[in-house]
């Protein structure tokens, strides 16, 4: 018998975590010697014919595939043709999509066999050490029958009825689950994920994690023996998908302090929280982190109080502003905030204040989403009650309700691209800031208006690199009477803090100095840069360069920045940026004023 426990990930640096899990679990509790298990990770841009290649030379008699709305299309589509291919093989789907509705996908796809539901390290574990020692073209219904008294299995009976077993009772605790990494050389320039909670205790309309039951816990024994291993292996960033880390003050403090005292420097730890549990505890271990070991994603979603009824999400809103703002200004760790668009009750004119709200908030990231109907969920149950249309092909996005269009919702999408490309990319943090305050108008105006420029010039409808950002942004700032050569100097700043290469031309300033490896070969030596890092003394100038750059600017931008934006001076300012200073997993660029070199020259 050989299994192959598959899914295909949306893109090549992410990992499944439940395959794995899944993997490991078989491996630490399965009895059978007989059965050979392979695990295997595509994505949804690989070509399927490949893919579909790897199928058929694998010679498998049963195939699971972890199945999302970003893969169920390609996964059916690649599935079909491999069932016409084997049709002896023995076809099984998992995960969230056909897990809440394994009738319909049983009954609308032939070639599928059985569907896992729930959580899945038990349940295929049984069916592992269940399935017979091989499966042909007349056996299946003798493979079925096999499966029958499976809890957390739909199947179709060989009379060809739909059976729906009893769910299987959950994982409780989560020891019980090995640890799902044994060789990281797989996961290089990939995300590793990891869980040290199940479960959430909110019951948000739109979120299936309402339908997980009450929160379990790994023991924080286990989690600090897992965390160990990453620590030690200096994995690049470790992702919870804990859906509210820190429900548990307890355990979410343990593994935040666990953390801080055993820092190796390197690993970033990503975790999804509900700010309004942040305490004084929280913020005093925060403060003492390295920068970047931690970083942290807060679901806003809305701030309309009709809204947040309607989706039974009640939190206090206001102290989880407070909390954001505070998170922020401590400048350890990267913020993420999430709006969604689509929900009840929430107008155009309201989702605008929530999002001026959250933008103000000046959050390294502030993702704007669309709601996604998913099977499962208590908003599934409200489509006809709130006027819903709603996408028929994965991933099942909102078209329309009764309190937006469709125009209104392809608007907010111009300005999620805009977001994307001008606020979350980082590229553009003291530009953006400049032109929201200069135009003196909300941050949704602000956008708006970018979005009658692109879309007038055709900017939406074609390619547009990171460099010609910069230009698209700078003849956008020139046509609304900006202060041009103040602009000029404030991309040129973005640009070398984001260590692009190449020039602009408005960044051409005849009267400036310019600094190239020769010439830094000189002043490399000056105390002013060698106070900000004694190791320059040992580069030479060509080594330097690759590591730090000096600019001219016609203004001080590091007193602008100082000032709020308040203090605008024209003068000659020499700024040193360090690109190799490192933030989580991501290298990001640090700046000082190195004026005095000019008086040493």
């Amino acid at each position: 018998m050989k299994i192959l426990l598959m899914t295909l990930n949306a893109k090549f640096i992410h990992s499944n975590l439940a395959i794995h899990s899944m993997y490991h679990y078989v491996k630490d509790h399965g009895t059978r010697s007989d059965a050979v298990l392979i695990l295997k990770e595509f994505t949804i841009n690989h070509n399927l014919d490949d893919v579909l290649v790897h199928l058929e030379r694998g010679c498998y008699d049963a195939v699971f595939v972890s199945c999302y709305i970003w893969n169920i299309e390609q996964t059916l589509t690649l599935l079909e043709n491999y069932h016409l291919l084997h049709p002896e093989t023995a076809i099984f789907l998992g995960g969230p999509e056909p897990g809440y509705a394994p009738s319909f996908y049983l009954r609308e796809y032939a070639f599928v066999d059985g569907i896992l539901m729930g959580e899945g390290e038990r349940v295929f574990q049984r069916i592992y050490e269940a399935l017979p020692h091989a499966v042909d073209t007349t056996g299946k219904a003798k493979t079925i029958a096999c499966l029958k008294n499976i809890d957390g299995l739909a199947y179709r009976g060989p009379d060809g009825a739909i059976q729906i077993n009893a769910m299987m009772a959950p994982i409780n605790p989560l020891d019980e689950i090995p640890f799902p990494y044994d060789d990281f050389k797989a996961f290089e320039n990939r995300i590793l994920y990891y869980e040290s909670t199940r479960g959430c205790p909110y019951q948000c309309s739109y979120c299936l994690s309402s339908a997980c039951g009450a929160v379990r816990f790994r023991s924080l024994t286990s989690v600090y023996k897992d965390l160990a291993i990453f620590l030690k292996a200096n994995v690049p960033q470790v992702k919870f998908i804990d859906r509210t880390f820190n429900v548990n003050k307890k355990h979410a403090l343990g593994i935040l302090n666990y953390i801080r005292e055993n820092d190796n420097g390197i690993t970033n730890f990503h975790f999804e929280i509900t700010a309004e549990l942040l305490d004084e505890d929280y913020f005093e271990c925060i403060e003492k982190m390295r920068e970047g070991l931690v970083q942290f994603e807060v679901g806003i979603q809305t701030t309309n109080p009709e809204t947040l009824k309607a989706i039974r999400r009640n939190m206090n809103q206001e102290k989880l502003l407070k909390n954001v703002k505070a998170l922020i200004a401590l400048q350890k760790a990267h913020i993420h905030v999430d709006l969604i668009a689509g929900l009840p009750y929430e107008t155009e004119t309201s989702f605008y204040e929530s999002f001026d709200t959250v933008y103000n908030l000046r959050a390294h990231q502030l993702q704007l989403g669309f709601l996604k109907v998913l099977k499962g969920t208590h908003i599934a149950t409200q489509l006809e009650m709130f006027g819903y249309k709603v996408r028929r092909q994965a991933p099942f996005e909102v078209l329309s309700n009764q309190w937006m269009s469709f125009e209104t919702m392809c608007r907010l999408k111009e300005i999620e691209m805009l977001v994307e490309r001008y606020h979350n990319s980082g590229r553009f943090n003291t530009t953006m800031t400049y032109l929201t305050k200069w135009f003196g108008i909300s941050p949704h105006q602000f956008y708006l208006k970018l979005a009658d420029d692109f879309r007038r010039k055709g900017l939406f409808d074609q390619p547009l690199g990171m460099t010609a950002s910069y230009d698209a942004l700078y003849a956008f700032a020139i046509e609304n009477k900006a202060p041009c050569a103040l602009i000029a100097d404030l991309l040129k700043f973005d640009y070398n803090s984001a260590n692009m290469k190449g020039r602009r031309p408005f960044f051409d300033e005849p009267n400036l100095p310019r600094f190239n490896a020769k010439r830094l070969a000189y002043l490399h030596h000056n105390e002013a840069i060698a106070g900000i890092n004694p190791k320059y003394r040992a580069l030479s100038g060509k080594e330097i360069l690759k590591t730090v750059n000096i600019v001219a600017f016609k203004y001080d931008i590091i007193a602008l920045i100082n000032t709020n934006y308040t203090k605008v001076l024209e003068q000659l300012s020499l700024v040193l940026f360090d690109y190799a200073v490192p933030t989580g997993s991501v290298v990001h660029s640090k700046v000082h004023a190195v004026n005095e070199i000019l008086e040493c020259e």
